[in-house]
């Protein structure tokens, strides 16, 4: 299969180095100059939008056992969501953001204030419900179980209030990011609204959500669509797209298909992350590859993927914001995302090692066979 491999060096430290996918296209330098990659802007703010934060509870303890009383050896809480934690590696990365969202009773008090100690910026509507919980419980030998309360039920006025004050805080902005589930109360077209918002707004939309909640947004027609390949097939089952099978078609055939299917339903770019087979971006006109890095776990648990979706889509934005094009933010979210996986909690990056191994991670641009 012919390919000139771009620049950078590969996980194993070698340009151009095999990730052991079966690409099933053709792979082309990565163009400095080509037009797909020159659209960025060196003035950025970012607002992250989590609809349904939480107080994130994990509890280590030797062994769930139902029906018993178990002794707990170590407690952390944080507040959570997805877009919490975009909003950390963001402001790890140096660039300036806020996070909002919806929040109310004790849980919502709490959750502010944790962020302030964190020394995140934020403005959230205060509602009448109270906010939610978490918790994780983590075992000795690994094994994970969470528990995951619904949240607060938001009341139609307050899903309007929330639109308003998102179109306030949207317009000093240059892009908006919408990570998660919607609260009880709010329907998936909430996203879609908050869409058309956004972008009115002159801000540009960028989701990561899944279900019906993006088969809302994406009509809605955001700027950008991040996902990963599980969301990405639960999606194209929902709009009836003929899809291989993937225990007989690459990864990345169907992947690439799909990330164009979500240009075509009305995002102006889908990028779609695979895990340790890294991730593809779509334009209108282009694909692009980037080739995942090698996890080196820096605490005693190993890797923890927890959290790294969402680094990876800070990533995209600071490296946009760095770079002005998407070739630079391919390769920082990749980093952000592999720096993420490294740590034990979620929203973490060490920022010098994303900035030092971005220049690894190798681009390419994707051509079908």
């Amino acid at each position: 299969m012919p390919a000139r491999e771009g620049s950078g060096r590969g996980p194993a430290g070698v340009a151009g180095a095999s990730t052991g996918v079966d690409m099933g296209v053709r792979l082309v330098c990565e163009r400095e100059g080509d037009s797909m990659l020159r659209r960025g802007t060196a003035a950025l703010r970012v607002l992250t939008v989590t609809p349904n934060p939480a107080i994130d509870k994990t509890y280590w303890l030797e062994r769930v056992r139902p029906g018993e009383t178990l002794r707990v050896k170590r407690v952390t809480a944080r507040a959570g969501g997805k877009g919490l934690n975009v909003l950390r590696v963001l402001t790890a990365l140096g660039v300036p953001a806020e996070a909002t969202g919806m929040i109310g009773g004790h849980a919502g008090a709490w959750i502010r204030t944790a962020l302030e100690v964190e020394g995140l910026a934020n403005d959230f509507l205060q509602i009448e419900g109270e906010s939610r919980a978490t918790v994780t419980l983590v075992e000795t030998d690994g094994r994970v179980t969470e528990l995951l309360e619904p949240g607060p039920l938001v009341r139609a006025r307050e899903a309007d209030a929330f639109l308003r004050h998102l179109e306030r805080l949207a317009e000093r902005v240059t892009f908006v990011t919408m990570s998660g589930s919607l609260p009880p109360g709010l329907d998936p077209s909430h996203y879609a609204d908050m869409v058309r918002m956004v972008q009115a707004s002159g801000a540009r939309a960028c989701v990561d959500t899944s279900g019906a909640a993006l088969s809302a947004a994406v009509p809605a027609r955001p700027f950008l669509v991040k996902i990963n390949h599980h969301e990405l097939r639960q999606w194209l089952q929902t709009q009836r797209e003929p899809m291989s099978d993937p225990a007989v078609e690459p990864v990345s055939r169907w992947v690439i298909d799909g990330a164009r299917s979500l240009v075509e339903a009305g995002a102006e770019v889908a990028v779609v992350t695979c895990g340790d087979q890294g991730s593809f971006l779509s334009t209108r006109t282009d694909v692009w590859y980037a080739r995942p890095l090698v996890l080196v776990p820096k605490h005693e648990d190993g890797i923890n993927p927890v959290g790294s979706g969402d680094a990876f889509f800070a990533g995209l934005l600071a490296g946009w914001h760095r770079f002005g094009d998407w070739l630079g933010a391919l390769r920082v979210a990749t980093a952000a995302g592999a720096s993420n996986a490294e740590h034990p909690v979620a929203g973490t990056v060490d920022p010098s090692d994303v900035w030092r191994r971005s220049a690894e991670v190798v681009v390419n641009h994707v051509v079908h066979l």
